[in-house]
């Protein structure tokens, strides 16, 4: 393809991780295993909302005057929505995008079984107001998906297009990215995906883009290759230190402290707009899986004592896909982890950790 000439894909960062790995269950033979490159798309999950932020943005500052502030109350953006009554009057786009509206975000009655959604886009608004109240309302963290969803409604309303072709026009052509995409190619070099049983072994999943034209399409729908999220990586990192623009114009406030991780606040693990932002060395992965199998004390330190730094990431979990991205603007440098198999454990915030710590040479993380 054209665009695998392009410099800006070429330019690599300082580091190119790659992780992947295709398995056939013994019972279903039909399919060969074959091995990936970084051109293999992937579900990259939650990932996803890092691209929705900047479609958001982009139309944000698209004419003379802003269509919306990040602080434009979701009832003044969507007519029909609601929700508790105090989160009703107050909650805002950016409450939603940095999960800090308190409600749950409790997915069980929007899908069920083998990539299967219950419920249309047209049936999003009247779901969220079913979600109960379970945390303090700007104060506590609670990851919640619901909010991308409508933050796509918003983007579709706003624009006047769709999520892909906004995906398109506001990002993936003017970064040249090659495979970014809502709509994959399942006969390209494509993983499919796999969920792992209980007792280990590995079942490809349904052949099926489960999140096309789904509720959930905007907060975990897009499919890429470890070439594209570095260029995206590469694009962001450039954008915080003002060497580029393009679709990322408010990357600083995207990467700002919206909301702690933990409360009360601390000096790191704060959510922005589709990250985590904390400071080496930390416990990271705090968004993914992991961090509900142990507790804090549980989980390891990434980092080093004398070696302070600032790392952006987030993690995705998708039908059969497992993600994982960390960017490092002191080193511009960036990791990516791409799997295609729902694991018992969010393995690639583990691999990624592994990576980070030989990458920078961490002796005490």
């Amino acid at each position: 393809m054209f665009c695998k000439e392009e410099e800006v894909i070429r330019n690599r960062l300082q580091s190119v991780i790659s992780i992947g790995h295709e398995t056939v269950a013994e019972n279903q033979p039909n399919i060969k295993p074959r091995q990936p490159s970084p051109d293999t798309v992937y579900g990259i999950g939650s990932i996803t909302k890092s691209f929705v932020v900047a479609c958001l943005a982009k139309v944000r500052g698209e004419g003379k005057e802003a269509k919306f502030e990040w602080s434009t109350p979701m009832k003044d953006l969507l007519e029909g929505f609601e929700t508790d009554a105090k989160i009703q009057h107050m909650a805002t786009l950016s409450d939603f995008l940095s999960h800090r509206t308190g409600l749950s975000g409790d997915m069980s009655i929007a899908h069920q079984g083998d990539q299967e959604f219950l419920l249309t886009k047209d049936e999003l608004l009247p779901a969220v107001t079913t979600l109960d109240k379970v945390g303090q309302f700007r104060s506590d963290w609670i990851y919640n998906n619901w909010g991308y969803s409508l933050a796509g409604l918003v983007l579709e309303k706003l624009s006047g297009r769709s999520f892909e072709e906004c995906l398109r026009e506001y990002v993936v052509k003017p970064l040249s990215l090659c495979s970014t995409t809502t709509r994959p190619d399942p006969y390209g070099d494509f993983a499919f995906a796999h969920a792992a049983l209980d007792n280990g072994d590995i079942y490809q999943l349904p052949k099926e883009i489960p999140f096309h034209g789904s509720i959930f399409e905007t907060a975990g729908g897009i499919y890429t290759n470890v070439n594209d999220l570095l260029a995206w990586a590469k694009a962001i990192l450039a954008a915080e230190q003002k060497l580029y623009s393009g679709p990322l114009k408010e990357v600083l406030t995207i990467l700002s402290n919206q909301v702690p991780l933990d409360n009360p606040s601390r000096d790191h693990r704060f959510y922005g707009y589709g990250w985590v932002r904390t400071a080496l060395p930390d416990v990271v992965g705090l968004q993914g899986d992991n961090a509900e199998l142990f507790s804090r004390d549980q989980l390891p330190v990434l980092g080093s004592r004398t070696q302070p730094m600032m790392t952006y990431y987030h993690q995705g979990a998708g039908l059969g896909y497992y993600s994982a991205i960390f960017m490092f603007p002191d080193s511009n440098s960036a990791v990516v982890v791409l799997t295609n198999s729902m694991p018992l454990n969010d393995v690639a915030d583990w691999i990624a950790q592994v990576y980070i710590t030989a990458l920078f040479q961490f002796e005490d993380g």
